[in-house]
């Protein structure tokens, strides 16, 4: 067997440069147990639940590469928000507040709040002890100084929350946009939440969302995210998080 592949040009990591594989010395096996509960098979995403995760594990792996060779980096939509999420939870771990705080990923938001629905279905502690809920999704792109919240509407005790949190650290955020943007609202994972009567906030980029050309398609990759943009969203966020759970008491169930 030859230790490097070189015949094949597909697909490509970058589009202009052509990516040389490892042949077969060069590969893995490893093994995968999953402990299920009764009547449903978790994913190895927190929240979704599947129905043969072997299978659908698969097939998710293998349409991350499409006939074209084409890679679905899904830098800004939403390896983005998964990065500041990654950055909130450790600051929450250095700088702890009073309430508990779960930190999640969802699977197959793009099927229909899959993940997130499942969650909320059978989630791991009862829905009225959650004081909050706050979602990431699409951070990466447009002015690194200004941020969309959803959520402001549906819950505007939470106005005075943002506020604060923008006092309460550094951001580098000087404009937060609340009040737009309503026809968003529903197709992200905070949704399934406020549908349950937790309050939620949503964390978003800019509008119009038409203003990112790259949404959606396989143009949206990692040179095209702003890091200076993913950093200020999740400062302010962990400002935020850190004020409701610190709160003495859970805000009002969100208007419906």
């Amino acid at each position: 067997a030859a230790d490097v592949l070189v015949a094949s040009d597909g697909p490509r990591l970058v589009p202009e440069r052509p990516t040389i594989f490892l042949g077969s010395r060069g590969t893995a096996t490893f093994k995968l147990s999953i402990n299920a509960r009764d009547g449903g098979h978790h994913s190895g995403n927190w929240g979704g639940l599947l129905a043969n995760p072997g299978i659908v594990l698969t097939h998710a792996l293998a349409t991350m590469v499409d006939r074209r060779g084409r890679i679905g980096f899904g830098a800004d939509d939403n390896a983005s928000g998964v990065a500041a999420l990654l950055e909130v939870a450790e600051a929450l771990a250095v700088a702890p507040p009073r309430r508990s705080v779960l930190v999640c990923a969802f699977a197959a938001e793009e099927d229909g709040l899959v993940g997130s629905r499942a969650f909320c279905d059978d989630p791991p502690v009862p829905v009225e002890r959650m004081a909050a809920m706050i979602n990431m999704d699409m951070v990466g792109r447009g002015d690194a100084r200004e941020v969309i919240v959803l959520g402001v509407d549906q819950n505007p005790e939470l106005e005075d929350v943002l506020d604060d949190a923008r006092k309460l650290v550094k951001t580098g955020v000087k404009k937060v946009v609340t009040g737009r943007g309503q026809e968003l609202f529903r197709r992200s994972d905070h949704f399934p939440f406020h549908e349950k009567g937790v309050p939620a906030l949503f964390f978003f980029e800019g509008l119009p969302i038409s203003d990112n050309e790259d949404y959606h398609t396989w143009r949206d990759t990692p040179d095209k995210v702003d890091d200076e943009k993913v950093a200020n969203t999740a400062r302010l966020v962990y400002a935020t998080a850190w004020l409701l759970a610190n709160a003495d008491e859970r805000p009002p169930s969100p208007e419906r």
